[in-house]
């Protein structure tokens, strides 16, 4: 049976349009704690962790509570692996006990990470960042061990044993960024070699080797994210030194995101975070491409836009809980609200895009597109009659099936019911007729 298949996907993202307006509202009282928030923040259990220097904080969306822990020395970092919850940083000792800078939650009890990571000569100083890559939690930082394995600067964990990538890095400086792309991980810091190959401020792990990525990197990176098929890095900028604060890599080259930025002062891009298409970017922002924000901005892909009334300071950590977004930092005020180191965006807008046709013997028209209550696929095949029988299966960004339904002829109405706002894939599978030809056409819903 031959069958054509309508698949409602992204295929280049460009020209996106702006949808709503939006505002930044404080999160119960905010954190209790008596400075910002600079040790991560990310989402476990259903539930918010927060966590400055030498506490955490939890949100269970009814208030903030400090769970109690002790360490004797900075935390800087927090990540979820496993469905584990680890901590890392400086500290030795947490709640007490000897862990060599890094311990992990599993929603009961603290365990060790074997038996941690060690540095130098009793010199301060430890884990700084920590992501996930090919099924592994990966630490960074500025250690020479993790476990009983020889490695420099940089590690892997797999749940049971710790293990070196390669020989390592050299120079790894106190905030260095790492990002996945292409299937290889990227890691930007002021590093000369990588695996004993000479690098520029940027190397690749492609999970067995490291590489050099063109000629290096010559800037100063405090955050990175993929989007839209791109590497985007948000940078520290000194006075009048640079002309964008945000620079992206397509695989080939290095450009500017974004121009004319105010040179009266230093910049810095600390957070970046995609969220319903959007890319938001929080840090030490002024301006932006000549538009006034308040140190947290966002960008459609085209074009970028202050969010609400903005923050009075740093905004350091994204996330997101109940298809909501957060965010964290150093920062008292969001205009003239107290909101204590957090906030959370209300009635985020979703940043669409157009969708080129593969095929142009298929016309597909999706009306209207984003939707609130229902939409209309329209076929113009020249010979689908009323009776062409098709299949429309309708799957969420995870690939979970939300929907079926059997129609016949050239519309089909899709009715949002309890689909919750968001990005949705079609497959429309037709009956194999003739009146039902071969083609694919890609193309996405959205529903607000």
């Amino acid at each position: 049976m031959k069958k054509y298949l309508v698949l409602l996907m992204i295929v280049q993202l460009f020209a996106i349009a702006e949808l709503q307006s939006q505002n930044l509202l404080p999160v119960g009282t905010g954190i209790p704690a008596a400075s910002g928030i600079y040790g991560g923040t990310v989402t476990y259990n259903n539930e918010i962790y927060a966590a400055n220097f030498y506490h955490i904080y939890k949100w269970n969306s009814t208030s903030w509570i400090d769970i109690g822990i002790t360490v004797d020395y900075a935390i800087e970092c927090m990540e979820v692996y496993n469905g584990e919850l680890y901590v890392a940083g400086w500290f030795e000792h947490f709640n007490g006990i000897p862990v060599n800078r890094i311990i992990r939650y599993n929603g009961s009890t603290w365990q060790s990470v074997g038996t941690g990571v060690l540095v130098c000569c009793g010199a301060t100083g430890g884990v700084e960042k920590m992501t996930v890559y090919d099924n592994k939690l990966i630490a960074i930082g500025g250690f020479i061990q993790a476990g009983s394995v020889s490695a420099k600067e940089i590690a892997s964990w797999d749940g049971m044993v710790w293990d070196s990538l390669g020989s390592g890095l050299s120079g790894v400086a106190s905030a260095p960024v790492m990002v996945v792309f292409n299937g290889g991980l990227f890691v930007f810091s002021q590093i000369d070699t990588a695996g004993g190959i000479p690098v520029h401020n940027l190397a690749m792990w492609d999970g067995g080797n490291w590489n050099a990525v063109g000629n290096g990197f010559n800037y100063w990176a405090m955050s990175a994210i993929v989007f839209n098929n791109n590497i985007y890095v948000g940078l520290r900028v000194l006075q009048g030194n640079l002309t964008s604060i945000i620079v992206k890599w397509d695989g080939n080259n290095w450009t500017n995101v974004e121009q004319n930025i105010s040179s009266s002062s230093w910049k810095m891009v600390l957070a970046l975070k995609e969220f319903n298409g959007c890319l938001y970017a929080a840090g030490r922002i002024d301006t932006i491409n000549g538009v006034s924000v308040a140190d947290i901005a966002r960008y459609d892909g085209s074009n970028w836009y202050p969010v609400g009334n903005g923050i009075s300071g740093y905004g350091n950590f994204f996330t997101e809980l109940n298809n909501e977004l957060y965010l964290t930092g150093d920062f008292i005020y969001s205009g003239p609200t107290t909101v204590n180191w957090v906030v959370k965006f209300d009635t985020p807008p979703i940043c669409i895009t157009t969708v080129d046709e593969i095929d142009n013997q298929v016309e597909c028209l999706i009306s209207p597109n984003p939707f609130s209550s229902s939409a209309t696929i329209s076929f113009n095949y020249a010979s689908t009659s009323s009776a062409t029988k098709h299949t429309v299966i309708i799957t969420d960004i995870l690939g979970k099936e939300i929907k079926t339904i059997n129609f016949s002829g050239k519309e089909c109405m899709i009715e949002k019911g309890d689909m919750e706002r968001g990005i949705y894939f079609v497959q429309v599978m037709g009956d194999g007729s003739t009146s039902s030809p071969t083609n694919t056409v890609n193309k996405k819903i959205v529903v607000q």
